[in-house]
This record gives structure tokens, C-alpha cells and sequence, in this order.
């Protein structure tokens, strides 16, 4: 049997595949909520999620994948774990 994971996600944007470095580890808690505090600036999609949960988050999920708003665009997804 299997588990299961619930997200909700935290924005959703849009870049240039050479214009984002998206980080898979992060240094301390300091730079986790630096990256967090960014890109929650930059969504084009606003979660329903209040801020203070974002932040205090241990897991952030990141899905990309290919965009037609112009050449060479990647989506980005970003969420967290569901406590429900």
C-alpha cells in the first residue's frame, strides 16, 4: 500500500528556462525563507495559504515544466505539505 502526500501550492509563475536557478538544498532556515519570501513576490497565481505557514514550512515542492507564452518558458509550481 502506498502513501500519500497532500500539497497546497504557494504560487504559481513563469520564466526563461536560462533566467532561474531553482535550489534543491538550502543552507540554513535563513536562506530557505529568503528563497520563500521570493517567490511569493513573484506569483502569478496568489495561494489561499497565509504567509506566516508558508514561512514557517520544513518541505517546499517544486514542479516545472514547459511553457508556450514564449520560447523556451518553464512553469513553475511551488507548494507545501497539507497538515490535513
Amino acid at each position: 500500500m502506498g502513501c500519500q502526500l497532500f500539497l497546497y501550492h504557494i504560487i504559481a509563475s513563469y520564466a526563461r528556462k536560462a533566467d532561474k536557478l531553482i535550489p534543491i538544498t538550502f543552507g540554513d532556515r535563513k536562506d530557505m525563507k529568503k528563497y520563500l519570501e521570493e517567490i511569493l513576490s513573484m506569483s502569478d497565481i496568489q495561494s489561499r495559504i497565509p504567509k506566516k505557514t508558508v514561512m514557517k514550512t520544513k518541505k517546499l515542492y517544486t514542479f516545472v515544466t514547459c511553457s508556450y507564452e514564449q520560447e523556451d518558458n518553464r512553469t513553475f509550481v511551488h507548494a507545501i505539505e497539507s497538515k490535513d
